[in-house]
């Protein structure tokens, strides 16, 4: 469910949950040994094989379990929490078993803003913070009446979505059940929200009214979809599913307001977009760092804008259109992993810069971001990690 979370990259130490898996040897048969609503990283085994250590956040800030496990690969009783609020990262076991290695990671990720760029790139030095505190945020987007910024926040411990008035004011939080919720998108009648979340055991796509009304559950399957966005009319609903390919998928709504079955409109591609008539979706060919293409709807071939294996074309992430329809912006990483934010036009053409993310003290690792009519809005991150090492008691 997260493969990334130890991945160097724009998806390290991400927030998704995970599983932890034992895989016998002898026939390839898999036992799952771990929830997989809260985040389960980084397995190890103890020096007799009779153990097995991992990270988690069950109980809230990430500390090291301990799970018996039988010879069948079967846990023989509970995970064990061996420390209190370590915000351990990784682990490694020395080979006598006395010694417990972990790095101590400690982010955060603000939102922050700048005017859309009218001229020359402009440098994230001038950039304004819209939220403050210790928390981390992944994923934010604008109302269409430019009123509230909706975010996701591990501001409590799990993540859960919240509003802020740009016009000022306290955020208000939306959720508040254990169960992580990410990617908050407004309806078009301000009344609903679409999110992605693990109730149901994997990622699914949910619909949330604003009113405190029951929550819809949009997607049932293994799939992993994530990052729902609603049509300009709010008959819709893209998203896409997270698997090495990934793949586009639509759903729309009954009149009964029940939500029909999603049909596949691609078997690749991530981050779609709606264009503003409806008509088009643009989106990536991979998660992190892949073409920008755009495609019909209903059917039509794909039109590919930029390809980063063309010299001087930067590669694709989350996109949005303009409100006319007829530049395309989006955010980028290059192959050192330092960000930018680009426009290019909906019919094709040169690519333009518009802000480089050039302090190396105010980085933003994540593919997410907003675009607002006059501003764009971006998480900037601060990592701070240390290398610890325990001794492991004797039972």
């Amino acid at each position: 469910g997260n493969a990334r979370y130890l991945s160097i990259g724009v998806g390290f130490g991400n927030l998704s949950p995970s599983r932890i898996v034992v895989c016998r040897v002898a026939d390839g048969s898999l036992v799952t040994v771990t929830d997989s609503t809260s985040l389960n990283q980084a397995p190890i085994w103890s020096s007799d094989g009779h153990w097995l250590y991992f990270i988690s956040n069950r109980q809230g800030p990430r500390d090291i379990y301990a799970l018996p496990v039988g010879r069948n690969g079967l846990p023989r009783g509970t995970p064990v929490r061996l420390t209190v609020g370590l915000g351990a990262q990784s682990i490694s076991l020395s080979n006598d078993g006395r010694e417990l290695a972990y790095s101590a990671f400690n982010p955060t990720a603000n939102i922050w803003s700048l005017p859309i760029p009218t001229g020359a790139p402009v440098s994230v030095d001038q950039a304004v913070p819209v939220t403050r505190g210790s928390q981390i945020v992944e994923n934010v987007r604008v109302s269409r009446d430019e009123r509230w910024l909706f975010y996701d926040s591990d501001l409590n411990g799990d993540v859960d979505l919240y509003r802020l008035r740009l016009s000022g004011g306290e955020p208000e939080r939306l959720t508040t059940d254990p169960v992580d919720e990410f990617a908050p998108d407004l309806s078009p009648d301000g009344r609903e929200i679409v999110f992605h979340s693990w109730h149901a055991g994997s990622r699914d796509i949910y619909v949330m009214p604003l009113d405190g009304g029951p929550r819809q559950q949009v997607t049932n399957s293994p799939l992993q979809e994530a990052a729902g966005q609603w049509s300009p009319d709010g008959s819709a609903l893209a998203y896409m599913q997270l698997s090495p390919t990934g793949g586009l998928w639509i759903t729309r709504r009954a009149p009964d307001r029940s939500w029909l079955t999603p049909m596949r409109r691609l078997p690749i591609g991530f981050w779609p977009s709606w264009s503003p008539d409806g008509r088009q979706l643009s989106f990536t060919s991979a998660q992190f760092t892949g073409y920008l293409a755009v495609v019909p709807v209903d059917s039509g071939p794909v039109r590919v804008l930029l390809d980063p294996r063309h010299p001087g074309e930067p590669s694709g992430e989350e996109s949005y259109w303009s409100r006319d329809g007829r530049t395309i912006y989006f955010k980028s990483h290059d192959t050192r992993g330092t960000a930018s934010i680009w426009s290019v036009p909906a019919a094709g053409g040169k690519p333009r810069l518009l802000v480089r993310f050039d302090d190396p003290l105010r980085p933003s690792y994540r593919p997410s971001w907003a675009l607002g009519s006059t501003r764009l809005y971006f998480m900037i991150d601060d990592r701070q990690s240390d290398v610890w090492v325990m001794e492991i008691a004797p039972r």
